[in-house]
């Protein structure tokens, strides 16, 4: 005699079996960014360290690395939860009261695996300057809409609003401003082949935040995996040669 199971049970049977493990999976599925650059993927082309640092942390769990695709208005958080990926890539651990704390209802962040926030540009001949107290009594250039537009003024720092990224690096390579402060993963590609402006890499940044991956509460074999992957490769200085080699000064991430 055939036993016949209700719908229920077969689709509660069906779900179990699709719930994300860590160590049986043949590949990490990782939620992205595709319009950070040159953190993910643009035009559906993936590249960037995040990429090349999601693709290190599965090889180091013995499996390979997926990506789902968020758009620009998508929630990491959201995506996780719902279970589109097993992990979100650059999900900031603290952002401080300008944004206020991510919705972590139902998740768990790994150890940070990097720090980034806003980066000082200036032109290769200018004074090296280790700190806004070391700044010349000049303004600094910045965008607009960025948050660092609100925060330097706070501080006291004289500041030159300008249109966008590219008007900020434009004023600072002829002389219209002395520095720029700006965005640092962007900004960082966005010079890779210029030599008239330059990341100020001794500048201590007091706007940068830790950065780790979220994955579902309940999962705690793949976040105890990846923390153990995250340490080995920061040890080993993979995640130091994937970030720098976008051009980016590298902070390591802090338990």
């Amino acid at each position: 005699m055939k036993l016949k199971l209700p719908t229920r049970f077969l689709t509660a049977i069906a779900a179990l079996v699709l719930l994300p493990t860590s160590s049986a999976q043949d590949a990490v599925t990782f939620c992205a960014s595709a319009a950070s650059l040159p953190m993910s993927a643009e035009y559906g082309a993936p590249r960037g360290y995040e990429v090349e640092i999601a693709r290190a942390l599965a090889e180091r769990l013995g499996a390979g690395a997926r990506f789902t695709w968020l758009g620009s208005e998508e929630a990491f958080e959201e995506a996780v939860r719902a279970g589109r990926c097993d992990a979100a890539l650059g999900v900031i651990v603290d952002p401080g009261p300008m944004a206020g704390p991510p919705d972590l209802t139902g998740l768990a962040l790994t150890r940070p695996y990097y720090q980034t926030g806003y980066l000082l540009v200036r032109r290769p001949e200018a004074p090296p300057v280790r700190s806004f107290d070391e700044v010349p009594d000049t303004r600094i250039g910045v965008e607009g809409e960025s948050v660092v537009t609100y925060t330097l003024r706070q501080r006291g720092q004289p500041v030159h609003v300008l249109f966008d990224r590219d008007a900020v690096i434009e004023a600072v390579a002829d002389g219209r401003a002395a520095y720029g402060y700006l965005w640092g993963p962007v900004t960082a590609w966005s010079l890779r082949e210029r030599d008239d402006v330059v990341v100020a890499a001794e500048f201590e940044s007091p706007d940068r935040w830790h950065f780790a991956l979220a994955v579902p509460a309940g999962d705690t074999a793949l976040r105890t995996e990846l923390d153990a992957a995250i340490a080995a490769l920061d040890a080993d200085g993979t995640l130091e040669r994937l970030i720098t080699g976008y051009g980016l000064p590298y902070s390591p991430g802090t338990e």
